[in-house]
């Protein structure tokens, strides 16, 4: 059985590990944080045990949720994937200004938002979320 390493251990191997000392102190974080959840344990059962653990980890898997949480995740990475980058600006833009207006302590008014509506910029915003609607309701 493997023995696990000690942070003591980790602090007599500083002088012998070719790195800085901000990776040596992420690399023990990295550690502590390892061993306080468990996965330690988990991660040397795994190796201990090879391809039992490895199956007894796919049976646990083995459900309409996890497979249903797979599915889910292949599509997104195949629409991230054909998505043009500057959509995702757009949007990582949009999130931020979103953001922003969450922090506002008052709403804006019905003329503030009228003013702001009179825009390109929002305007071309509306075409693209109702282009999306759009899309979205002729595919059901």
């Amino acid at each position: 059985m493997a023995q696990p390493i000690g942070l003591d251990k980790v602090a007599e191997l500083r002088p012998s590990i070719n790195y800085d000392q901000v990776e040596i102190d992420q690399l023990a974080r990295l550690l502590e944080n390892l061993r306080d959840s468990d996965l330690v344990d988990l991660l040397n059962g795994i190796l201990e045990d090879g391809c039992d653990a490895g199956s007894a980890i796919l049976e646990k898997m083995n459900n309409e949720k996890t497979r249903q949480g797979i599915e889910n995740l292949v599509r997104f990475l195949s629409i991230a994937g054909n998505l043009d980058p500057r959509i995702l600006k757009a949007l990582s833009d949009g999130l931020g200004g979103a953001a922003e207006a969450l922090d506002r302590s008052d709403p804006p008014s019905l003329r503030q938002l009228f003013k702001k509506a009179r825009t390109p910029e929002v305007r071309r915003s509306l075409d693209i979320v109702l282009s999306l609607a759009f899309r979205i309701g002729k595919s059901r």
